[in-house]
């Protein structure tokens, strides 16, 4: 069942967390003052600033993490903007709907609508500090090359195949396409140019992004694509099999990115467990294409994803309120009502006592899921808490607190 942001009641943190569509416009008048002003005052254009490298500039110096944000934009399920705030991020979802959404609410924009791009636009550089990370998924449904592959079976079911609306010549779409096809992939291609302008905004405000499609998906070959990594050279590709962080088809997916915090990820199918076959099937005479499902990250992939943005944003001098006293310092106002003697609101203060006696580090294989539930002692109350994944050499305790910080992990491993 999933929340609509419209219709549903968030919670009293969530709002909190998350400014409303109206907040973001609110913000892009505040900016357009703000440029007015300093032209003014100026006389002259300011000039960009000068490239700085964000992975050594302590960029979150005394930020506390739940204070930064994360921006997930074509969210569809949001389950990585869920992960994130779970993990203490404030973590916001954008699509064109909150339909598919799993239980996170997702802020209604229509990223082929420039006017509210540039609200949005607005919204990052103002607080451009406070953002650990931008996520961009573009629907790839014109771009894929699955559009190539012929389905008999539907035609003898009398329902139209898929047919391809691009290819390695025309990328940006066939000249002679007409109809739904042309409009369809003239959506695509604007939302495309939008993904692009956000990334280059990204880029040059020195915040970490990350792109994501499928590696032979044909977006890549766009026009707007070839002019960003023409413009940004260093933009480098994290390529990963889905199979290899917890899904169940053998999905090569790459993450475009500005940082290398993601290097990790880069793992393939090890061949060593089972896929999903890929076989559309038809209920009631509609098709279920799997590519559809396969657009929902696996839930391995997002707290991984997570782990790691959670430790760079702690190397680069972000706070994380770990214990009460802790938390007192960082962030004493939210005990006023402790104070007062009433009990403190949501989860805004930590608890006295932890909730669990011990933490235990499991460090298995990448792609060894069955493993995991048989290296949990016999606990009915036993909750998984976290996951990442450690190199070459990388010790437990410099990510994860713990009491095993000699433990040392020969390969690749995740925790």
């Amino acid at each position: 069942m999933y929340t609509d942001a419209r219709h549903s009641s968030p919670s009293f943190q969530s709002l909190i967390q998350q400014p409303s569509k109206d907040e973001v416009k609110l913000a892009s008048k505040h900016k357009v003052v703000s440029e007015e002003l300093s032209d003014k005052v100026d006389g002259e254009p300011l000039g960009e600033e000068p490239r700085r490298s964000l992975e050594k500039d302590l960029k979150f110096q005394g930020r506390a993490v739940k204070d930064l944000y994360f921006l997930e934009l074509f969210a569809r399920t949001a389950r990585l903007t869920k992960c994130f705030g779970q993990s203490g991020f404030k973590a916001m979802a954008f699509d064109k709907t909150s339909k598919r959404s799993e239980g996170q609410s997702v802020l209604e924009y229509d990223l082929s609508n420039k006017e509210e791009v540039n609200s949005l636009l607005s919204f990052i550089e103002l607080n451009a500090d406070r953002i650990a990370l931008i996520h961009l998924a573009p629907p790839c449904g014109t771009a894929s090359r699955a559009r190539g592959k012929r389905l008999h079976f539907l035609k003898a079911l009398n329902i139209k195949e898929p047919r391809p609306l691009r290819d390695d010549t025309f990328p940006d779409g066939f000249p002679w396409l007409q109809g739904s096809d042309k409009i369809r992939t003239e959506v695509a291609n604007l939302l495309y140019e939008h993904t692009v302008l956000i990334a280059q905004t990204a880029i040059r405000l020195q915040i970490a992004v990350t792109i994501e499609n499928p590696a032979n998906s044909l977006m890549w070959k766009t026009s707007p694509f070839v002019q960003l990594f023409e413009q940004f050279p260093e933009l480098k590709h994290v390529i990963f099999h889905n199979c290899a962080h917890g899904g169940v088809r053998d999905k090569l997916t790459s993450f475009a990115t500005n940082v290398s915090w993601f290097d990790s990820l880069a793992l393939l199918c090890d061949k060593q467990h089972t896929h999903v076959p890929w076989t559309p099937t038809v209920v009631a005479g509609k098709v279920h294409y799997p590519t559809h499902t396969e657009a929902a990250y696996p839930e391995i992939l997002c707290q991984r994803i997570v782990s790691i943005v959670l430790a760079k944003v702690l190397e680069l001098g972000a706070i994380e309120t770990e214990t009460l006293e802790k938390h007192v310092k960082a962030d004493g106002k939210s005990l006023n009502r402790v104070v007062l003697g009433a009990m403190p609101r949501g989860r805004h203060v930590k608890p006295l006592v932890s909730e669990f006696g011990e933490y235990i580090n499991v460090i298995l294989p990448c792609q060894c899921d069955l493993q995991l539930q048989k290296s949990f002692p016999d606990c009915p109350k036993a909750q998984l808490s976290g996951r990442g994944i450690l190199q070459h050499g990388d010790k437990c305790g410099t990510l994860w607190t713990n009491k095993s910080k000699n433990a040392v992990c020969s390969r690749n491993c995740r925790l």
